[in-house]
């Protein structure tokens, strides 16, 4: 070693640095050789062995080198700082640190510009092989190192790759510089998302105009609620129901009942047992309703299926049309209007003459008018009601008219089976009394559920995206029914 204004003499703060240096390097090490500002020159960092991300130097110093007349790289002059003080070491001394590193990286992008000659020099000192690896350009900038593999790697742009710690920093200086001002549960969900997608654009991308959740689910995703294993079940074919009925399902691909349908069975749903369904989206409650009603149907006593939306009402209208005019059966439908222009999203909905129709598909109000009218001779002898939604009797606007409808229907077609179906239903035990129908309730799901967090500027972008989503959504069919 030498000292500091190279004349050998060694100072007691030296002698107390050069200790501590040597006490570093006695344990194993790594060695990161890196670009400095000068030509020939390199900055030199110790690390433990073990590398971590985000991990600081213990030791730092730099070496000049020099060309011998031969042209082969050598050391010139090399130091370790400690104490804020550099300590010197003679070129076979600093050999000897390289030597003793259990290995040697060399940053990819940071790399000193004569890294051929570098190598050649390690390799003639007999230094373990250095790996140029790629590394976290801004851990880098900040005196960290962090190595970039498959497991922390990030794209921030276009040609950059950083680390996920700072990947997620860029994420908020991106979302300040955009002006975007998010809550912190937000803004984890948003860092969570790039720890998931690995790009820190892609993420801003889902908070741009126009953006289209339907073309980039995997951006939007906060959580998949899993199917939950189905307990065994009864086959259609094996249900008391009329032949060219159980033919007609089994052609729509229904071959065993779903969980919650097999519930129902048990509970009296074919015996005319009436019945509050709980159950999760796309379980296969309104086929519940179908079972049941589409016999009685067969047999001259009306099923009507209720809905308090005029879109999913004519949903069920064409379903129901297209499936059993097979069995020669009529389905008519009444929203209230005699055209109801629905735009550009579908045809419009024409009400048809109910009197005709063996099934009759109808929203809350339709079916309340007709009431009001005192037209109920056009409903005939009814012997399945099917009310779907029915947690709509706890909101403020709708609740009143649906209790009251309910009671009308009570007393107009007292022995028919009423079947309420919902997906959510607060205190599903307490409604089920209240209506004086028998609950039956099943908590699992035979399809997977994904929720998505998209971010809408207006309400306007708000119902666009709706929109699209509702449409896009409508066009995939479960195959649980």
């Amino acid at each position: 070693m030498l000292s500091a204004n190279g004349h050998g003499a060694r100072t007691r703060d030296l002698e107390v640095a050069d200790a501590r240096i040597q006490k570093i390097l006695a344990q194993p090490y790594t060695i990161v050789i890196r670009a400095a500002r000068q030509e020939l020159v390199a900055r030199v960092e110790v690390y433990p062995a073990r590398l971590s991300d985000r991990q600081r130097a213990v030791l730092a110093g730099m070496v000049e080198f020099g060309n011998r007349p031969s042209g082969l790289l050598e050391i010139r002059r090399s130091w370790f700082v400690k104490f804020n003080k550099p300590v010197y070491y003679q070129p076979r001394e600093f050999h000897d640190f390289l030597r003793g590193a259990r290995a040697i990286v060399i940053p990819k992008g940071a790399s000193p510009p004569f890294l051929k000659d570098l190598r050649d020099f390690l390799r003639r000192i007999q230094t373990s092989e250095p790996r140029v690896v790629a590394v976290c350009m801004h851990c880098l900038r900040s005196d960290r190192l962090t190595v970039l593999t498959k497991r922390n790697a990030v794209k921030v742009s276009e040609k950059e790759v950083a680390c996920l710690t700072c990947a997620q920093a860029e994420l908020k200086l991106e979302l300040k510089s955009l002006g975007v001002n998010l809550s912190q549960g937000m803004l984890r969900q948003l860092q969570f998302q790039v720890a998931k997608i690995r790009s820190v654009q892609r993420v801003i991308e889902a908070l741009m105009p126009g953006f289209d959740p339907t073309r980039n689910p995997d951006l939007t995703l906060f959580d998949r609620i899993e199917a939950v294993g189905v307990e065994s079940t009864r086959q259609v074919g094996d249900l008391p129901l009329p032949e060219s009925f159980k033919s007609l399902l089994a052609e729509a691909g229904y071959e065993r009942l779903l969980p919650v349908q097999e519930l129902a069975v048990r509970a009296g749903l074919l015996s005319g047992e009436s019945l509050l369904v709980v159950s999760s989206t796309s379980s296969g409650k309104t086929l519940i309703g179908e079972l049941a009603g589409v016999p009685r149907a067969m047999k001259g006593r009306k099923m009507i299926y209720l809905s308090p939306l005029v879109a999913l009402t004519n949903e069920k209208y064409e379903l129901f049309r297209r499936r059993y005019r097979k069995l020669g059966l009529k389905t008519g439908i009444k929203v209230g209007m005699s055209r109801l222009d629905v735009g550009n999203e579908g045809r419009p909905i024409v009400d048809t003459d109910i009197s005709r129709a063996d099934i009759i598909c109808a929203t809350y109000e339709a079916l309340d008018l007709i009431f009001r009218s005192q037209e109920t001779e056009a409903l005939g002898d009814i012997g399945t009601v099917i009310v779907d939604e029915i947690q709509n009797l706890a909101d403020p606007e709708r609740g009143p008219e649906l209790d009251g409808l309910l009671v009308r229907l009570k007393h107009h077609a007292p022995r028919a089976q009423i079947l309420a179906l919902s997906a959510t239903v607060g205190s599903p035990k307490k409604l089920a009394k209240e209506l004086g129908l028998r609950l039956v309730n099943y908590t699992g799901r035979p399809v997977p559920l994904e929720r998505h967090l998209v971010f809408a500027r207006s309400d306007e972008e708000k119902r666009r995206i709706i929109r699209r989503l509702v449409v896009d959504e409508f066009r995939t069919v479960s195959s649980s029914g």
